[in-house]
């Protein structure tokens, strides 16, 4: 339990390091903006490799339900971020504005089911 309890700490501190270091990145090339969303993207990204090499072996489908989901987003928020770059003025801030509207939607909604799985497996 204590294992699972780091794992989730290291997770859940990934994201706002590379967001850290993007936005550094960022700030040497003069577009902090353009690295906070790259770095983003790289977190979401490290997070779903992380899931992916921690998740018990059980089955392709156990592996890819937690790690599906930050791969999409953070390869999404990449491509995002080097839009800013080349094509800053077309649907990018728009693109942009719907991927983070969708990405806190879907966490909330796992956060819920993930919630009622865990009181239902603790009332068995």
């Amino acid at each position: 339990m204590e294992e699972r309890h780091r794992q989730r700490k290291f997770e859940g501190m990934v994201i706002p390091a590379f967001i850290l270091i993007g936005i550094g990145a960022g700030l040497l090339f003069g577009r902090p903006d353009v690295g906070a969303v790259v770095g983003l993207g790289t977190g979401f990204i490290a997070m779903g490799i992380t899931k992916m090499m921690n998740s018990p072996k059980t089955g392709i489908s156990s592996v890819t339900t937690g790690a599906t989901f930050p791969l999409l987003i953070g390869g999404l928020f990449i491509i995002a971020g080097f839009g800013l770059v080349y094509f800053p003025a077309l649907i990018w801030p728009y693109f942009g504005a719907l991927a983070l509207i969708f990405a806190g939607t879907w966490l909330l909604f796992r956060a819920a089911v993930h919630r009622e799985v865990e009181k239902t497996d603790e009332v068995e």
